[in-house]
C-alpha cells in the first residue's frame, strides 16, 4: 500500500487562541496530502474532470492522543485502505517531528459530479493507482444520537464565499469550526478533542442558512447542522489539556 506525507509546521495563523492547531487546520492538511497524493500518482485535477468528478467527504473519525501547538512541526502521512464501488476509505496518521504518532483521522470519501450533484462510481484505475485493496464491504462509522438535541439553534450561519471550496458548497473544514463556535470559551480552554465521529448528509450551498445545534454532557458533545434538512452531525468526547 502506498502512502504520501508532507510536513508542515504550526504558525501563528493556524492556531486558536490557546496556541493549539485549529481542528479546521488539520483538515486542511489532509485535504493537502490526498491532492497531492493524486497528483504524484495520476489521479490529478486532469483525471478527476475526465471521470466527472471531484473529491467529498461522506463520513470522518479522529482520534488523538496528543494535540499539536504554536511552532510545533508535523509529519502528515496519508494512504488509502480500500475502496468499493462509492466509497474510498483514507487513513491519515500526524506525528511529530520524532515521529510520534500524536493521532489518525479517518475519512470516507466519494467522487461528486459537479454538475448532476450525484455519486460517480469509483473506477478501478483509481484504487490501484493508490494500490488499494478492493471490496465490497462499507466500513460503519460510529453512529451519533440526536436524542436530546437543543431544539433551537445555538446560532445561525449564512455561508458567503469564503468558506465556499471548488466544489461549489461549503469547504468540510468550516463545520468543525461551528461546533468550536458553540461550545463555551471556557471549556475549549482546558479541553482538546480526544475521539471524534462526523457524518455528512447533505451539502450547504451559498446563502442558505443552517442553525448550528449542541447537546454537551460533560466531555462530550453532540452537534448538528441544519437548514430544511439536516446537513451533519457530529459526536466529540473531549480530554484535559494537560498543557494549559
Amino acid at each position: 500500500m502506498k502512502f504520501f506525507e508532507r510536513a508542515f509546521q504550526v504558525g501563528y495563523p493556524e492556531v486558536d487562541a490557546f496556541k493549539r492547531v485549529k481542528l479546521s487546520q488539520l483538515i486542511e492538511w489532509c485535504t493537502t496530502v490526498y491532492y497531492g497524493f493524486g497528483e504524484q500518482v495520476g489521479i490529478d485535477e486532469a483525471y478527476l474532470q475526465r471521470v466527472g468528478g471531484n473529491w467529498i467527504v461522506d463520513e470522518a473519525a479522529a482520534e488523538f492522543t496528543a494535540y499539536p501547538r504554536y511552532h510545533d512541526r508535523i509529519l502528515v502521512r496519508g494512504s488509502v485502505e480500500s475502496y468499493n464501488r462509492f466509497f474510498v476509505y483514507w487513513q491519515f496518521e500526524i506525528l511529530n517531528d520524532e515521529q510520534q504518532l500524536l493521532g489518525t483521522i479517518q475519512l470516507a470519501m466519494s467522487l461528486l459530479d459537479l454538475k448532476t450533484r450525484k455519486l460517480v462510481m469509483i473506477p478501478t484505475e483509481l484504487g490501484a493507482a493508490f494500490e488499494a485493496e478492493k471490496s465490497d464491504h462499507i466500513k460503519r462509522f460510529a453512529k451519533t444520537e440526536l436524542e436530546g438535541l437543543s431544539t433551537e439553534p445555538n446560532f445561525e450561519v449564512t455561508p458567503r464565499f469564503s468558506v465556499l471550496d471548488y466544489n461549489g458548497h461549503v469547504f468540510n473544514g468550516h463545520y468543525y469550526d461551528w461546533w468550536q463556535d458553540s461550545l463555551p470559551l471556557d471549556f475549549l480552554q482546558t479541553h482538546i478533542p480526544h475521539t471524534i465521529t462526523v457524518r455528512f448528509e447533505e451539502e450547504i450551498r451559498a446563502q442558505e442558512t443552517v442553525g448550528i445545534f449542541l447537546k454537551q454532557i460533560n466531555e462530550t458533545s453532540v452537534h448538528a447542522v441544519k437548514g430544511k434538512n439536516l446537513k451533519a452531525v457530529a459526536t466529540i468526547n473531549w480530554q484535559l489539556d494537560e498543557v494549559n
